[in-house]
């Protein structure tokens, strides 16, 4: 099919599709290629085929719609909000039998060379996935491309190539196997992975038994591995992550002291200020004030 002489990317809805409400296509977007499309209230039963050979996106904008598809002889609802990401895999086939509300999604087309970028940070190689339920941060991204193509995409090629990648980024990150499989060392995506899995992780006990398990490797290769990556030891850079964290609540102020050095995970507030004075050179106490009062001079 074919929308403004360009390949239609995707279709959910081919029954009741009208055309792309907005094609990146159609403006100077270097970007990931996406359409906007409306999604109507559908009656007569129809299948959604992804044509073979692609991978797709698809991040609800707006709306709240129920999707009854049928499922070993029997019907199954499905209901999509903002924020929901669905995939996409070439030659996929979803009997559906109607469709219960409006809304509007943006759909992304994803071109070899992009998938190439994410294969190599670790993404997966299908597509054939569950969809993740509401992701705030999704939605306000996609919604930033449309922005930027509403207007033209006056911005340049490089901040819609940074733009587009942060989206695919977000989503392979929040849609990757809990586990890495790390061979030799660290690629850049998976030294990002393991340094957010930290922060998701900085409150609680985590061990170096469970950072390796994390990776697939071994007790000694993991700290060998980690500590080519960054540059200090897994413990090291933990409690500096820890510590950092600290500061910037400290800096924000409404915490006590003795609330941060629990919520960080240190098993004593004493503790913590013995480590913070180490790092920063002063107390918790008299950093925070200098802090404050350097915001309201400031």
């Amino acid at each position: 099919m074919e929308s403004f002489g360009q390949l239609k990317p995707l279709s959910f809805d081919p029954v009741g599709w009208r055309g792309p409400v907005l094609a990146s296509a159609n403006t100077s977007w270097a970007g990931i290629p996406f359409e906007v499309h409306e999604l109507p209230p559908l009656d007569a039963p129809f299948e959604a085929v992804t044509p073979a050979g692609e991978k797709g996106i698809t991040i609800i904008l707006e709306g709240s719609r129920t999707i009854v598809t049928q499922r070993g002889g029997r019907e199954v609802e499905c209901v999509s909000r903002p924020g929901m990401v669905v995939f996409s895999e070439g030659g996929m086939h979803m009997p559906i039998a109607r469709t219960i509300g409006t809304g509007r999604s943006l759909v992304i087309n994803l071109p070899r060379p992009w998938h190439d970028v994410l294969l190599a940070e670790g993404g997966p190689e299908s597509f054939i996935m569950p969809p993740l339920p509401s992701h705030d941060t999704a939605r306000a991204l996609a919604l930033t491309l449309c922005s930027e193509v509403e207007n033209g995409a006056t911005t340049g090629a490089l901040f819609a190539e940074s733009l587009s990648l942060a989206l695919l980024r977000y989503v392979l990150e929040s849609t990757t196997p809990p586990r890495m499989r790390v061979r030799g060392g660290f690629s850049e995506g998976q030294r990002r992975r393991l340094m957010r899995y930290i922060d998701d992780h900085m409150r609680d006990d985590i061990g170096l038994t469970e950072l390796a398990a994390f990776t697939g490797l071994s007790l000694r290769h993991f700290s060998t591995v980690f500590c080519k990556a960054f540059g200090v030891s897994p413990h090291r850079y933990l409690l500096k992550r820890r510590l950092e964290h600290g500061a910037r609540l400290l800096a924000i102020g409404g915490t006590e002291i003795a609330e941060v050095a629990l919520q960080l995970g240190f098993s004593s507030q004493s503790h913590f200020s013995a480590a913070f004075r180490k790092q920063y050179g002063v107390t918790p106490r008299r950093y925070a004030l200098s802090r404050r009062t350097s915001s309201r001079t400031g």
